[in-house]
Formats: structure tokens, sequence, C-alpha cells
């Protein structure tokens, strides 16, 4: 879809963790015009979207941080920005997100649109589940490895 000023938007994603622990993710795909907010449960790690404009759809970026933070950035304990969103599990006592925070076009213009992307930078965010629930030594060594795992520069993806 095209933006307001007649080009397509690149996607962007901002992952906001408020001082209350709380952690939010905002959306801005290249494929709409609005903007989603995704809420991380704390208790579960479920991801919690409802589709409503005002509550969890917004017109802009700017707009969806202004209603999470109250209008004040000060209420943040981080705020990471990104290019995409690449994974996610809730893992026990913890959730993980993984987002692209730097890509290289590989295949800039495919055949009916689209690119073909390069991660150079990814990020892991860790989310702190309230009610954790137990994991065996083997599944706590298998989350570390996949944690630990480099994807820059080896991983391509497409939005479409």
């Amino acid at each position: 879809m095209e933006s307001p000023a007649g080009r397509l938007r690149e996607t962007s994603v901002v992952v906001v963790t408020l001082d209350t622990s709380e952690v939010y993710i905002i959306v801005s795909l290249s494929t709409r015009t609005d903007t989603q907010v995704i809420y991380i449960d704390p208790t579960t790690g479920a991801l919690q979207y409802n589709a409503k404009h005002g509550y969890d759809v917004f017109n802009s970026q700017n707009e969806a941080l202004d209603y999470i933070t109250n209008g004040s950035k000060l209420l943040c304990k981080s705020i990471t920005y990104a290019k995409a969103i690449l994974g996610y599990a809730a893992l026990g006592s913890f959730s993980v997100l993984l987002v692209a925070t730097k890509l290289t076009a590989s295949i800039p213009h495919l055949p009916g649109g689209g690119c073909v992307y390069t991660i150079t930078e990814s990020q892991w965010i860790k989310v702190s589940l309230q009610n954790p629930q137990p994991q065996s030594k083997t599944e706590i060594k298998n989350i570390q490895d996949v944690t630990e795992l480099d994807i820059d520069g080896k991983h391509y993806f497409c939005e479409n």
C-alpha cells in the first residue's frame, strides 16, 4: 500500500518495554497504511491483538507510541527499533522475540515487486514472565543454544 506521500513505506518495528515491565510491539507494515500494536501478556507470554482502532490499531507509529507511553518516553525502560520481526516464542519462565535491526537488500527488485533481504544485524529481546513454568536442564540448554545462534549475514527473508 502507499503512504499518504504516494510512495511505499518500509516496514518498521518498535519494541517498547515500560518501567512496569510490560512489553509492546509496534508494527508498521509496508503492506498496510495503519500501525498495529501487539501486547505480550506478562503472565503467559501470549501475544494479544484485538484489531480495535485507538486501542491496538493507530494511524501512525508515533500515535501508537504516544498511546502506550501516555505521551512520555520517560515511562520506557527500553525502546528497540527494528526492521522486521523474525520470530517469537514463549518458553516457560520467559519469552524471546527475535528482530532484525539492520537489513541489506540482496535482491532488490523481484518480478511482481518485493525484495529479498539479508539480515545484517539482529537482536534477541528476552521478556521475563510472571508465572514461570518449570523447564528441564535440556530445555534450558536448547533455548540458550538457539538464542546464541548467529544469524547475521546468513539468513534471508522476503516480506511477500
